[in-house]
């Protein structure tokens, strides 16, 4: 028996029993009690209808090569944390001090050649650190948004962390609550009851943090409509509507996306 005390309301617990190996034949176990050691899942997060959340990708390579998982910043190169400090005050200025470092993995890109070389012919060359970052603001409504940040292995940035440049403009820091984007959205056509779900995003274009609202309406003939709404998280301005068909099974047919005026 275990008794887990949460920290907060939006906590939870979760027991993961694994087992290393396997056995040809099952053996009976000799005793009538096994212990089992609880280890916190700090990647899990029961999440709360009121807030809206924004959660990194993985990248998968193969079955044969896993990367290395980082969940402390110190376990990357003392060199590669003051280069990263150094270029995220640069980028965000003071908003930098709003971020808190996610996880990551580390890819030994020889080692991923040897065990993987169909990786060599990937449209898009490995790099070496792939970083997340996450802000949290839940008197916005936001829970959690985790921004990712892609370097190669001597520390220059290949892709840019997906949160807007605060630096140059600060205000692109302060964002509307997300009740205020859902009343958007509901008054928006598409979205008149509360069948959606929201996630959060970044637009590269515009550099800025958005709302983003989906909803599924079903149609005749085992046909499924989905409407996305894209919210400028910062002023809240309508950047997009975009719908799409797809059939009711789920699987999705060959239809272009309508952009709606």
């Amino acid at each position: 028996t275990a008794i887990f005390e949460k920290p907060n309301d939006y906590s939870d617990c979760q027991l993961l029993i694994s087992a290393k190996g396997h056995l040809d034949t099952i053996i009976p176990l000799p005793q009538k009690s096994v212990e089992i050691t609880l280890k916190a899942d700090s990647s899990f997060i029961n999440k709360d209808d009121r807030f809206a959340y924004g959660q990194r990708t993985f990248t998968h390579f193969s079955d044969t090569y896993i990367p290395k998982s980082v969940k402390n910043i110190t376990e990357l190169p003392d060199s590669i944390q003051d280069i990263l400090k150094k270029y995220l005050d640069v980028r965000l200025g003071a908003f930098s001090q709003r971020l808190k470092f996610a996880g990551g993995e580390i890819v030994d890109i020889k080692r991923l050649f040897i065990v993987d070389p169909g990786t060599k012919s990937y449209k898009w060359k490995p790099q070496t650190y792939n970083l997340w970052f996450s802000i949290q603001d839940t008197s916005k409504g936001i829970s959690l948004y985790e921004a990712q940040i892609v370097l190669d292995s001597n520390g220059r940035v290949v892709e840019d962390i997906a949160l807007p440049n605060t630096s140059m403009h600060p205000q692109k820091a302060e964002f509307i609550h997300v009740q205020t984007a859902i009343q958007i959205a509901k008054n928006a056509l598409e979205f008149q009851n509360d069948q959606f779900c929201i996630t959060i995003g970044y637009d590269k274009k515009i550099d800025c943090i958005t709302y983003e609202f989906e909803s599924h309406k079903h149609l005749d003939n085992n046909r499924l409509e989905t409407v996305r709404l894209i919210i400028n998280a910062n002023n809240g301005k309508i950047l997009d509507r975009i719908k799409s068909h797809g059939s009711w099974s789920g699987k999705r047919m060959n239809t272009p996306a309508k952009h709606a005026p």
